[in-house]
């Protein structure tokens, strides 16, 4: 069986990248005509969560949140990723922000919705005026895209989410300006607090 080959543009100065299936293989990928790409061990399906990591020649490293392969195209880079302090050079390409992106310059305050249960997501985000996108991450798990409705963001899980699974929310403004809350249980914590960016 042939496998896919995985390919991404990832801008900076990079010296290393590879693509984690989350809970599964690792696969190292190589620079080819200004893309990064490689094959895997085994055939990735659609929608699995994976994470793209990098790392800078300048030693600094940079890794995605989870995503589905082949559904989201432009995946942002984890707030707060970085190891180097100060922001990092290694970060995803077009629609998506480097690490220095994730700023104190966005520091929002987040509550649960009246209407969450463990098929449906609902978080208020405020101030909610600039926010271009939230999303829900399950820890080693799937990643919720989030939709504005009546001044919450809302959606629905591929499957259901268990209380007290750790989950951290995921917020964007239209600056490119990323917060992310403190991984926290699900349903059991109702306002969760921000996690401190680390530039």
């Amino acid at each position: 069986m042939l496998l896919r080959r995985l390919e991404y543009t990832i801008s900076g100065t990079i010296s290393a990248v590879s693509l984690e299936v989350v809970g599964g293989a690792t696969t190292t990928l190589s620079n080819s005509y200004g893309k990064w790409t490689g094959r895997p061990s085994s055939r990735i399906p659609t929608g699995t969560q994976v994470i793209v990591h990098a790392k800078s020649s300048a030693n600094q490293t940079a890794r995605t949140p989870p995503f589905g392969y082949l559904v989201t195209t432009s995946p942002v880079t984890a707030c707060g990723a970085s190891d180097g302090g100060g922001g990092t050079d290694a970060g995803t390409d077009a629609g998506g922000t480097d690490a220095s992106d994730c700023s104190n310059a966005l520091n929002p305050t987040w509550s649960q919705g009246s209407g969450a249960n463990n098929w449906w997501v609902e978080y208020a985000v405020v101030p909610n005026t600039n926010i271009a996108r939230v999303y829900l991450e399950v820890v080693g798990g799937q990643t919720v895209q989030l939709s504005p409705k009546y001044g919450k963001w809302v959606g629905r899980p591929n499957g259901k989410l268990a209380t007290g699974a750790t989950v951290t929310v995921h917020a964007q403004d239209k600056a490119g300006n990323q917060a992310q809350t403190v991984p926290f249980g699900y349903l059991s914590v109702k306002n969760p607090t921000t996690q401190p960016c680390s530039n």
